[in-house]
């Protein structure tokens, strides 16, 4: 299904399948094109699906694959009406354009480190996107969002947590060993080794020789964790606890 095109953006491509009751393309366009008008990049290409799955508890998926200038976006939600997974495929969709904004680019370790010593190079801070006292089910459905490669948030305990993501799954790692979590879900391997105590200029020497991509590390001045990578066009990037970032710390 094919629906007129609002303003500047291109007529989305709606599909839907195994949804009753009648209205449910139209509330899917109007409710994404809100959020993508206010996208910074042009938006070439947009499609929506909503259908019913296989879970009995939340039975409807939407999901949004669009073209954003470079990029593509996608994104999913999972609800018991069609209308709820809609406004949470949204809500997702908003709040990754508004990290993307925030951030310039997510963070993606650059896999070429630019030369020269690390006191030279531009650190650039930023909050951590999950909310303090998240889950790690909810760490890990927001660093898939984002298109994060690690991710860097605070559970319910307080404790900074760094996910990784990797082939087959994710690694957890605590900033002060073992993040107080027993799931048994065979696709997060947990690590009990605690994060370094460094100041960041030390964190960044040590990035800088290391060749590595990111250092998760715990700043010795308030013992909460910092994720430090290397940026994509040069210098580091930042990552502050989001509950740090509200009282005024940027390093």
């Amino acid at each position: 299904m094919s629906l007129a095109p609002l303003n500047d953006l291109p007529a989305p491509i709606v599909r839907v399948t195994g949804v009753r009751g009648i209205g449910i393309a139209e509330y899917a366009t109007a409710e994404i094109s809100t959020v993508l008008r206010r996208a910074d990049k042009p938006v070439d290409r947009i499609r929506i699906t909503v259908a019913r799955t296989a879970d009995p508890a939340e039975p409807m998926e939407a999901s949004a694959h669009v073209h954003l200038g470079h990029d593509d976006i996608e994104a999913s939600a999972t609800a018991a009406t069609a209308r709820t997974a809609v406004d949470r495929l949204a809500d997702r969709l908003r709040r990754r354009l508004a990290a993307g904004q925030r951030h310039g680019r997510a963070h993606h370790p650059s896999r070429t480190v630019a030369a020269g010593p690390a006191p030279g190079r531009a650190i650039v801070a930023h909050p951590s996107y999950s909310n303090p006292g998240c889950t790690v089910e909810d760490a890990i459905a927001d660093m898939a969002d984002l298109g994060y490669e690690v991710h860097l948030y605070t559970d319910a305990n307080g404790e900074d947590c760094l996910l990784q993501h990797v082939e087959g799954g994710h690694i957890l790692s605590g900033a002060h060993g073992r993040p107080p979590w027993r799931a048994g879900d065979p696709a997060l391997l947990v690590r009990d080794d605690r994060a370094p105590w460094l100041t960041t200029a030390q964190a960044t020497a040590r990035l800088d020789l290391s060749g590595e991509l990111f250092l998760f590390y715990v700043e010795h001045t308030d013992r909460r964790a910092r994720l430090l990578y290397v940026r994509d066009i040069d210098g580091f990037g930042l990552v502050v606890p989001m509950d740090l970032w509200a009282r005024g710390v940027r390093g």
